[in-house]
Formats: structure tokens, C-alpha cells, sequence
């Protein structure tokens, strides 16, 4: 739990004396089918709120396909479709490749490559790589702590364009349910936006097997 503590403390330190911190928040249910040993199918509607969470932001839809080709990588296709309030709605693609590796019974790590391409729409959207270094202690019963570091590279310029720091947990809850919460601190770099300096995430996540949905013959 120090582990936690300790990186809770840098992300929010910021936030005491400053009038210029705006707090935004992520809420999604997860469903995530597993159509075998493989592939994974999942759906993740998200409603985003601003201003400290005094306003609606928007809403989206993600559909994502998850596929499992070796004991330690997977390769997801993430689609995520905004609803934008009085505005052009707009879409981003995700390519992902994910590894991960048990350091020890108690510890794993894991890396995620991402293509994160903005689909046009009619809006300007930019293009980046994105890079998600994550470790994760699991020595505890009820609690699964982690952290996480994600760095936006512009596709087109190359450069450094934001990171977020993220601090979370899986928490599990009844049967197939679990719930995760994150704290994200976003920064930015050269010409990248700060809409939101910190972000509250709350996503609950339910998990369907095959093998307990199949119907006998």
C-alpha cells in the first residue's frame, strides 16, 4: 500500500492552491465477452463530464475485439464513436499490441503499443503513438493495485506531445464482476490541448464465458 500512497500523493499535490486545475471524470460499463480462449469481444459506452464535473462533456461508444495469439501478447482493435452535444460527432481507431510478464507471484508488468489514428469526420483530429508501461501488485485479496504511465508521440511531427500519469485499482466484486477506479493526471507538451488537468475513472466491468452462455444440443 505504500506503493500506492506514495504515487497517489505526486499525482495530487498539484491540485492544493491551484485555481487553474479543472477535474473532469470518465463513468463506462465494460461487458466483455469471451467467444473462446482467444478472442475476446467488449463493448464500453462512456459518459465524460468537465468544469469540475459541473457539465456534460459528451458521451461515446467503444467496441473493441481482443485477440490473444501467444501465452503473453495480445492484439486489440478499439473503435470509439463520440456523441458530441451541439457539435460534430467524430471517431478514433485504436491498434494496440499488448505484452505482459509476471515478474513474481505477487508483481506483473505489462506494455502497451498503441495507434491511436482519428478518424475524419470533418473535424481536425490528430494521429499519435502512444506508449503505456504498467506494473501491477496483486498480493492483496480485495484489491489489485497498479500504475501506469502513458506518452502521446505526434504521428506526423514525431515529438513528445502529452502524457498521462494514472493511478488505479481492480477491485473485484461478486462473481464475474469487478470494478476499476483510476486517478489520471494529464499533461502537455509543445501545441497538445489540456482539456481536463485530472480525470476520475470509474469503469464497472462484467465478464461473459462462452462456457456459461453455450446451450447444450
Amino acid at each position: 500500500m505504500k506503493f500506492i500512497l506514495f504515487f497517489l500523493a505526486l499525482l495530487t499535490i498539484p491540485i492544493i492552491g491551484s485555481s487553474q486545475v479543472d477535474i473532469g471524470s470518465w463513468t463506462s460499463v465494460q461487458l466483455n465477452y469471451k467467444a473462446n480462449d482467444k478472442l475476446t469481444i467488449k463493448l464500453i459506452p462512456i459518459l465524460r463530464l468537465n468544469s469540475n464535473l459541473s457539465e456534460y462533456d459528451n458521451t461515446s461508444i467503444d467496441f473493441a475485439l481482443d485477440y490473444k495469439f501467444a501465452s503473453t501478447w495480445s492484439f486489440q482493435l478499439l473503435e470509439r464513436h463520440f456523441f458530441v452535444p451541439e457539435g460534430q460527432d467524430f471517431e478514433f481507431l485504436f491498434f494496440d499490441l499488448l505484452h505482459w510478464t509476471e515478474i513474481s507471484d505477487d508483481w506483473q508488468s505489462s506494455y502497451r503499443l498503441r495507434y491511436h489514428l482519428g478518424v475524419d469526420l470533418g473535424l481536425q483530429v490528430r494521429d499519435f503513438v502512444r506508449f503505456q508501461p504498467m506494473i501491477k501488485y496483486r498480493g492483496l485479496k480485495k484489491l489489485k493495485p497498479f500504475f501506469l504511465l502513458d506518452f502521446f508521440y505526434g504521428a506526423a511531427d514525431r515529438q513528445l506531445s502529452g502524457m498521462r500519469y494514472n493511478i488505479g485499482a481492480d477491485i473485484p466484486l461478486r462473481d464475474s464482476w469487478k470494478l476499476n477506479a483510476q486517478i489520471w493526471r494529464q499533461a502537455g507538451y509543445n501545441d497538445f490541448p489540456i482539456f481536463s488537468t485530472y480525470f476520475i475513472i470509474l469503469n464497472l466491468v462484467h465478464n461473459i464465458s462462452y462456457k456459461t452462455t453455450s446451450v447444450a444440443p
